[in-house]
């Protein structure tokens, strides 16, 4: 089992389209956007979000391959005062859960977000996903006081969770 974690160059738009499509289908509690709005998105809107994130000097779209084959994915970004970095759109192939992916993918985005000096790493979870909540704490998350509605209209809520990072590390 060969497994590359690594961010996405511009033109590799359907890469990340394919992952975020699957993991909206598998996970739908997971993400604020719905699977029948991101399909509904031109090949022109998946080519300029990569795109545009690629080439901005603080944000990633993070990919990690299994053989060569795309299984897990995340997005990064780092705020302008270079103080925290963010993680989102995390997800796991279900094939590949509880093999140390997931785990890889995480400490690759804040990996990059303390060796860009930022002081503090957050992300936001559905509470109700047990599992990812276990996850990320076992990773040295813990939960803040922030919550907010996955979307509108939904009875589930994400919380904020954040952990210290070494700056410079």
């Amino acid at each position: 089992m060969t497994v590359h974690i690594r961010t996405l160059n511009a033109g590799e738009w359907r890469a990340w389209r394919d992952l975020r499509l699957r993991a909206l289908a598998d996970s739908p509690d997971a993400f604020r956007p719905m699977l029948d709005e991101e399909q509904a998105h031109s090949d022109e809107f998946w080519e300029d979000i990569v795109g545009s994130t690629a080439d901005h000097p603080r944000g990633n779209l993070w990919i990690a391959e299994l053989d060569g084959r795309g299984v897990a994915m995340a997005f990064s970004s780092i705020d302008e005062e270079y103080t925290t970095v963010y993680a989102g759109a995390m997800w796991v192939a279900p094939e590949v859960r509880r093999t140390g992916i997931g785990g890889a993918l995480l400490g690759a985005v804040v990996e990059w977000g303390s060796e860009s000096a930022t002081e503090r790493a957050e992300l936001w979870v559905t509470e109700a996903n047990t599992a990812a909540v276990r996850f990320y704490e076992s990773h040295g998350f813990t939960a803040t006081d922030d919550i907010e509605a996955l979307r509108e209209g939904s009875d589930l809520v994400v919380r904020k969770l954040a952990r210290p990072l070494l700056r410079g590390r």
